[in-house]
């Protein structure tokens, strides 16, 4: 467990620093990060769908850009809700990398191509998760 979070924590910082969440160093990590989430699978694979839909909207024309952040903002709310829930184990492990990819999206000046990046971010991550 302790792997993870210094294997998480060495991510958030990489992006904080600007790094691609599909650059090699970032994606590197994605396994060892995965491995250790104790997140429940599904609510973990449901936050996956949301971000990959948002990037879908975006990339389609469907969601104008602010409409999206205010997605990113409503997800942040239902994780930081879900930490909080008795029946939703896990979650405490997920927040802090979902909390720092919304940031960083939020940051970027190009929206669409950062919410792709973090979607394909996202599918290794819930590859390596169901995997484990």
């Amino acid at each position: 467990m302790n792997e993870t979070r210094e294997a998480m924590n060495e991510v958030i910082a990489l992006l904080n620093k600007g790094a691609s969440f599909t650059s090699d160093e970032v994606m590197k990590l994605a396994e060892r990060v995965a491995k250790e989430i104790v997140a429940e699978k599904t609510k973990f694979r449901q936050y996956f769908q949301q971000i990959k839909e948002l990037a879908r909207a975006l990339k389609s024309g469907e969601m104008k850009e602010e409409r999206v952040k205010v997605e990113l903002y409503k997800m942040k709310a239902r994780v930081a809700y879900d930490t909080k829930r008795p029946n939703v184990r896990g979650m405490d492990s997920l927040k802090p990398l979902i909390d720092a990819s919304v940031d960083k999206i939020m940051r970027s000046s190009d929206l669409k191509k950062e919410i792709m990046e973090c979607s394909d971010f996202f599918e290794c991550l819930v590859g390596y998760h169901y995997a484990k």
